[in-house]
């Protein structure tokens, strides 16, 4: 059994330009090895491995000096947000799943966070269909409505299948999605710093140091965002 944990970075329009969900996907052994290290590093940069809103890592938050790191200077942040990526960038056999939305080039009806949805999951029950596994969701309860409405969809593609004209069946994922406060998880605060370092490669250095430290950091680790299953919709306009 292996378990899916995902987030998402939102479109804020003129200044993130994509809608990404990213999915990591471990078993049980290699979630074991990651709680561990990151809660290390909580218990060295925090004073304690406690799971709570004042020990979180948020990547955004952690570049930005917001929420409880408001008081850090950027080079302390820099160097445990990069911390935090040789976690993840040298871990064995993590799977890593994302999809890239670009909602300007979508209709003003269009279910942006449900399409991003169906098209991971579709890529997650491929990747465990390769894996021989059988796997579960689990996502950051930040929306309950969002939450709910994902937990319906799950169950209609379980059933039925996906939308749209290359729609497939769900084979390998099992029960439904859950949810859980990501302060409460290592593994959704390594997620969210997936989907975070999508982003952040695709903005670039920005003429920024800090940026830059972070992105060279990334690139030290050749597979840090090699991606096992990914979509971007909707495809390039043809010329």
């Amino acid at each position: 059994m292996q378990i899916a944990y995902f987030d998402e970075v939102k479109y804020h329009k003129g200044r993130i330009p994509f809608y990404w969900l990213g999915a990591i996907v471990a078993d049980g052994n290699l979630i074991g090895e990651l709680e561990a290290e990151v809660n290390a590093l909580a218990e060295e940069v925090f004073g304690t491995r406690a799971l709570s809103k004042e020990t979180e890592f948020h990547a955004s938050d952690l570049l930005g000096g917001n929420a409880h790191f408001k008081e850090w200077d950027l080079p302390r942040r820099v160097d445990v947000l990069n911390r935090l990526i040789t976690i993840f960038g040298t871990a064995k056999d993590l799977g890593k799943i994302y999809v890239k939305l670009v909602p300007e080039r979508m209709t003003l009806t269009d279910d942006v966070e449900g399409i991003a949805f169906m098209y991971l999951l579709e890529r997650i029950d491929q990747y465990l269909v390769g894996q021989n596994a059988n796997g579960i969701l689990i996502g950051d309860r930040e929306n309950e409505v969002i939450a709910g409405k994902f937990a319906e969809k799950v169950s209609h593609y379980r059933e039925w299948g996906t939308r749209f004209a290359y729609g497939t069946e769900l084979t390998n994922l099992v029960d439904t999605v859950h949810f859980t406060h990501s302060h409460h998880s290592r593994m959704l605060q390594l997620a969210d710093l997936h989907a975070w370092m999508r982003q952040f490669r695709a903005a670039g250095a920005m003429n920024k140091w800090h940026r830059k430290a972070v992105l060279d950091h990334m690139d030290t680790f050749r597979d840090c965002l090699h991606a096992h299953k990914y979509k971007h919709w909707p495809p390039e306009p043809r010329n």
